[in-house]
């Protein structure tokens, strides 16, 4: 059975894929391995590009995400960072149900990976994304106060 590899966020409580905005002058494999190893304590290896998935309605702005399948190299889930209140391996046939719908649909598409990358169209509900606006404000806020990146 195939495991992937979850972090359950701190600021607003729902499991998701490790992600994040890219640094200035990096590219999107260097993205996922810094954003993955920040968020999980995990080093991994790029295996392949999964896709680029098109987020419009994202509130922070990150309308696009390019994701990867990769594979665990080393590491130690208790070093994640301050941005997961947990991090965890899931059998791919039991993912946790506070799962992002965003995050399903990545892992769902790297289980029926077919070598080609997929190019997608990912939007939230009206509501997801006021709900999520709200939730990113109250973190940010909350981020500043106490001096986190």
């Amino acid at each position: 059975m195939t495991e992937v590899l979850l972090l359950l966020r701190e600021d607003v409580r729902i499991w998701t894929v490790p992600e994040g905005g890219s640094e200035p002058g990096e590219t999107p494999e260097q993205t996922a391995l810094r954003e993955t190893l920040e968020e999980t304590g995990a080093h991994v290896e790029v295996v392949d590009k999964l896709g680029t998935y098109f987020r419009p309605n994202m509130p922070n702005g990150e309308n696009l995400a390019h994701a990867f399948i990769t594979k665990f190299q080393e590491g130690n889930l208790a070093d994640a960072g301050w941005e997961a209140a947990e991090v965890r391996w899931f059998e791919t046939g039991a993912l946790p149900k506070r799962l992002t719908a965003m995050s399903r649909e990545l892992i769902n598409d790297a289980i029926n990976f077919s070598g080609k990358p997929v190019e997608k169209t990912q939007s939230l509900s009206g509501f997801e994304a006021f709900i999520l606006r709200i939730a990113f404000s109250i973190r940010d806020v909350r981020n500043a106060l106490l001096k986190r990146k």
